[in-house]
């Protein structure tokens, strides 16, 4: 096979050693086999992403032909079965393929860091650059390289460790200093570096090794070391002797060493001051002990400290059977003596500060008893994880005090064991005299930080904009919740923030979003709200965030689209901003004639910058299932499942699943499973199975659950409403008007605005006498909804709003010009606010020319739904989405010869609510027209042949579609033929 070389130099070889030379000639195709052998995860590659990062510029037909001409030269110059292809759409390196990186990854993992650091020569790809990539590519690379250097760096101090460990000086000096140059901007590796170099007996060398640096530091950035940095060389430069190696006792680095073990043990300047009174105690005029207040109040940490074994449960109850027991060793203190007391204070502060809802701390008594009783200081991570696994702890914190100038800096970090790098790190700087809003610091940073994954750059800005440690524990809670699809519990969470600290802006944010995806429309609206009020203290990026999810609030498509896609523009490694477009385009984007493509596409992109949430996976879940690609479609749904098992959406998972995979079995437990299911969770199974799974006969089976008799009236008036729609969407008039009757029972308003819906369709047949009746019941009814209703009905501003809305429909069937003049003059009343009015208004009339002679008249195309309320009343009332002005679109389009436009709009129909389908089913005749007149034949024949299949049952009095579909099939089989 082939031998890839990919760190420090670039270079390609066959098994014989062979330079395969004319490969690695051709920037661009190298950089294609690099990507098919470094892309994570392993394996096949999918075509899409490779056009999408190689020829970004080149339409999809010649991109395509671009990537096979470089497949084609590639296979020419490697040997035979290097490339390998999964379908056709996949490719990617056969097995037997050696490549530096994995056997560097391979040796870090092992456990072998000296084996890779013989591989790893420099960073990967070094100097490497394709020209006319797309810059994803690029910042692919940039995270690529960091990702190994840090490994690279790791090992190396591990290596350092290891041999100050052993007693290797010679060691020391040669890993520590590989480390440093690894990392050269790592100021606290520097200090770390100078340490071990101190304690290894080569203080000269922690000298040299520091004026090196910031020689380096001055010439190439043009600054200067930090104060502590210099604290700690000058103290190195001013003692007489190295300093003690870990295990020999508790000491500063300007306080002589101990004595030896045998010899009686004076009392440690950790817990007296030079004079050695206790810092605990009040001198002779009654003040605390020369560490002062700060010093003072480390015992009430104690004392909290003390009773965390008592009770290990954090307000929002038991803690997790996953939570991580973490042992808090003490500091290494550097400087003066009076912050000596911070090496044993820090273990209590820290883990009462940790102690939380992911973190459980060992007990910081049982801790330094421990110590005490051996002698033992320990500041390695080697030692560190030997200590930590003897008081059963999984993971522990090292850190260190450097004082200097009445300042102190601290830093720590938290290792798991069996990991050589922290997975958080923390500093904080500020007065030595004032310790306690520094601890809070850098607890506030571990804790961000210890959520890996989950520490996304809304995260890390929540915690620096907050100054409570309880809100941003609150906070990080809801964060865990919200990316598992427990929207209802983060939403307490996040509550719980904002009560902490009412100005926590990203708190407000993340609320909101929690309301949203559990359906609380106005507790989003209103955190939304706050949110903006509270953004002064936000950085540029957060603001325009917020704002940009306010006006998706508010119902604002364009506003909240473009605000979007200026985000990703100028932030375009920001996931939350890709989130926030993709989020607006797919609800929001129906109504403005959008194609949903470019909201998965954005999704896509916040699941290759961020990683997998549940709410990306779900999204992109259903998206899939809307362009029928079942494989993509299971593999979202079951790697959300594994995270969120027990999610708010889990069951309307499964109920795609089922679907997709053709499980019958599976569906058949679905349902029973729903029975018990709660309102909501039954509505959105309903919308999974119709509209995403594109099913609306298993679609009324879920919504035949909500006319059960245990239901309330208010649900089964719903319920009702959806079974005459999906009846309707499957060509059953007979079988929708029965359902009508059932809502009558219900409520006698709601059924003859349903009724008024049903009939507008121009392929149901208009009953003059029935629709007059209606008209004439709709004319003498409160235009209002009535009882305020359920989360599904209608916002205040728009409580006439479906009055108004069904009685124009009528007066449009009927092509009666009185009543819609009447209902103009209405309009202001029944809709308040005025753009809404205008532009329904101009419907109204344009449809109204529709149904009569136009006169001549070209009527313009009225363009994307005016938006009231938010996207939850949207997708549930036809009375806000507006398929019919959405159909009237599409029409207008189509005549104008505007056939790709057209067919966005016919597509809006089908993949954004169950009332719309009533016209997205029959509009998949509409879609399969435009195709076949574009010369898309199978396209055509496959959206004729599902229409066909869907209205199988359909009633003969809406033989009209069925009849074109039919004939279309027979006229593109007779020309295939030919």
């Amino acid at each position: 096979m082939i031998r890839l070389r990919t760190l420090g130099t670039i270079g390609l070889t066959d098994a014989a050693g062979v330079e395969l030379a004319d490969v690695v000639r051709q920037p661009k195709r190298f950089a294609l086999l690099a990507f098919l052998a470094l892309s994570r995860p392993r394996g096949f590659q999918r075509r899409d992403r490779l056009l999408a990062l190689f020829w970004p510029d080149l339409d999809a037909d010649r991109a395509r032909a671009a990537l096979r001409q470089s497949l084609y030269t590639l296979r020419r110059h490697l040997p035979d079965g290097v490339l390998v292809t999964r379908g056709d759409e996949e490719v990617g390196l056969a097995a037997g393929t050696w490549c530096d990186a994995w056997a560097f990854e391979a040796a870090v993992e092992g456990d072998r860091p000296e084996e890779a650091l013989e591989l790893y020569r420099g960073d990967l790809l070094d100097g490497f650059h394709t020209h006319d990539a797309a810059p994803e590519l690029g910042y692919w690379l940039d995270e690529e390289r960091e990702r190994l250097r840090r490994m690279a760096v790791g090992c190396a101090w591990r290596l350092a460790e290891s041999t100050e460990e052993a007693g290797d000086a010679a060691g020391v000096r040669r890993w520590a200093t590989r480390a440093v140059r690894l990392a050269p901007l790592d100021e606290e590796g520097v200090r770390r570096q100078i340490v071990m170099l101190d304690r290894a007996g080569d203080r000269a060398g922690a000298v040299a090794a520091f004026d090196q640096w910031a020689r380096r530091l001055r010439e190439e950035l043009d600054v200067e070391p930090a104060p502590e940095t210099e604290a700690l060389v000058e103290a190195v430069r001013a003692r007489d002797e190295a300093r003690p190696r870990p295990g020999q006792g508790r000491v500063s680095p300007a306080a002589p060493a101990s004595p030896a073990p045998s010899s009686p043990a004076p009392p440690s300047p950790a817990l007296g001051d030079a004079a050695g009174a206790p810092w605990w105690r009040r001198d002779a005029n009654g003040r605390w002990g020369r560490f002062g207040v700060g010093a003072a109040l480390l015992v009430v940490a104690a004392a909290v400290a003390s009773l965390l074994p008592l009770d290990l449960t954090w307000r929002f109850g038991t803690a997790e059977p996953t939570a991580t027991r973490v042992a808090v060793l003490p500091f290494a203190v550097f400087g003066s003596p009076d912050v000596s007391y911070l090496s044993d204070g820090l273990v209590y502060l820290l883990s009462v500060g940790l102690e939380g809802e992911d973190l459980r701390t060992v007990d910081p008594n049982v801790l330094l008893r421990d110590l005490d009783e051996r002698s033992l200081r320990v500041h390695d991570p080697t030692a560190a994880a030997r200590l930590a696994e003897r008081h059963r702890a999984a993971a522990f914190v090292l850190g260190n005090v450097v004082e200097g100038n009445g300042r102190i800096r601290v830093s720590a970090a938290i290792y798991r064991i069996g990991r050589p790098e922290p997975v958080a790190r923390a500093t904080a700087t500020g007065r030595a005299d004032e310790p306690l809003a520094l601890v809070d610091n850098l607890t506030a940073t571990l804790l961000t930080e210890w959520r890996g994954e989950d520490a996304s750059h809304v995260t890390r800005v929540a915690a620096l904009t907050t100054d409570s440690l309880e809100a941003l524990k609150a906070f990080l809670h809801g964060e865990r919740l919200l990316r598992r699809g427990e929207y209802d519990g983060a939403l307490t969470s996040f509550r719980e923030a904002v009560q902490r600290d009412s100005a926590f802006a990203m708190a407000f944010y993340r609320m909101s979003l929690a309301g949203s995806w559990a359906f609380r429309g106005e507790v989003a609206d209103r955190a939304a709200a706050h949110a903006l009020e509270h953004d002064d203290r936000l950085p540029e990026q957060e603001r325009m965030l917020l704002t940009a999810h306010a006006e998706y609030r508010a119902g604002r498509p364009e506003a909240a689209v473009g605000r979007a896609r200026t985000l990703t523009r100028i932030y375009p490694e920001d996931p939350e901003a890709w989130f926030r477009l993709g989020e607006t385009l797919m609800h929001l984007g129906p109504l403005r004639g959008t194609p949903l493509r470019e909201a998965r596409e954005a999704f896509e992109r916040v699941d290759s910058l961020e990683g997998h949430r549940t709410a990306v996976l779900y999204h992109l879940a259903q998206l899939d299932a809307l362009m029928g690609d079942t494989t993509l479609a299971l593999g979202h749904i079951d790697y959300a499942l594994q995270l969120a098992p027990d999610g708010a959406r889990a069951p309307q998972l499964r109920v795609l699943r089922a679907l997709m995979a053709g499980d019958d079995d599976a569906w058949r437990d679905q349902l029973r499973a729903l029975r018990r299911a709660d309102d909501f969770t039954v509505v959105s199974a309903t919308y999974m199975a119709a509209v995403f799974a594109g099913d609306p006969a298993a679609g009324r089976q879920v919504a035949a659950l909500l006319a059960a008799p245990s239901r309330d009236a208010e649900t089964r008036a719903f319920g009702r409403l959806l079974l005459a729609s999906l009846e309707l969407a499957m060509g059953r008039w007979d079988a929708a008007r029965a359902e009508v009757e059932q809502l009558r029972g219900l409520s006698p308003a709601r059924a003859d605005r349903a009724l008024a819906l049903l009939r507008s369709p121009p392929w149901v047949p208009a009953d003059a006498a029935e629709l007059r009746a209606i008209q004439a019941r709709l004319d003498t009814t409160d235009a209002s909804e009535g009882p305020a209703p359920r989360w599904w009905g209608h916002p205040e501003p728009l409580r006439a709003l479906p009055g108004w809305h069904a009685r124009s429909r009528v007066a449009l069937r009927l092509g009666d010009s009185a009543s819609a003049g009447a209902l103009l003059r209405d309009l202001p009343a029944a809709v308040p606010d005025t753009a809404l009015a205008r532009a329904l208004a101009r419907g109204l009339r344009d449809e109204l020319s529709l149904t009569r002679d136009r006169g001549g008249r070209r009527l313009e195309p009225p363009g994307p739904v005016p938006y009231v309320g938010s996207a939850e009343h949207a997708v549930l009332s036809a009375h806000i989405s507006q398929p019919d002005r959405r159909y009237l679109q599409a029409r207008l389009l189509e005549e104008r010869g505007s056939s790709r436009e057209a067919l966005a709009w016919y597509e809006s129909l089908a993949g954004f609510s169950v009332v719309d389908l009533i016209y997205g089913v029959p509009a998949l005749v509409d879609r399969a027209r435009i195709h076949e007149r574009l010369g898309e034949r199978e396209r055509a024949i496959a959206l004729y042949r599902r229409f066909l299949r869907l209205w199988e049952d359909a009633d003969p009095e809406l033989a009209g579609p069925p009849e074109e579909a039919r004939r279309a099939l027979e006229r593109l089989r007779s020309s295939r033929d030919d």
